[in-house]
């Protein structure tokens, strides 16, 4: 099997609509290696992977977090792999809800710790004057 014809076909089917860009146009340079040596022969081996990937904003070539599974068509006559397609799922709002739950466990954590010197602080007194 081999990787350059299917990415010729979904660069090519890419190109004619997307003003010729290639598929690897749309995925954050950070994940270019990752896809090509690791998860694009994977799909092509097995028929599947499920995983996150950065994909890029066609606009502004921003990265985007997107839960992607990728899948192998085989030509039902000969078995022989024939197209690659995904279902891709932004995970941006679920990312952005992750981190502001951090940074509110975060804080929490802080002011529990600052409550508990203060009370810590505020025991000492009270037991200098009664003592």
């Amino acid at each position: 099997m081999s990787i350059r014809p299917v990415f010729n076909w979904w660069g090519s089917l890419i190109s004619t609509r997307r003003c010729g860009s290639h598929v690897l146009d749309f995925i954050s340079p950070r994940d270019w290696t990752r896809l090509q040596d690791k998860l694009w022969p994977l799909v092509l081996r097995t028929g599947r992977w499920k995983g996150e990937l950065e994909l890029r904003h066609f606009g502004s070539a921003s990265p985007i977090p997107f839960q992607v599974d990728c899948f192998r068509i085989d030509d039902p006559r000969t078995g022989e792999p024939m197209n690659v397609a995904t279902v891709n799922r932004d995970l941006s709002a679920q990312k952005n809800l992750e981190r502001a739950l951090r940074q509110l466990a975060e804080n929490l954590e802080r002011r529990v710790e600052e409550r508990t010197f203060e009370l810590a602080e505020a025991n000492k007194m009270a037991g200098r004057r009664d003592g």
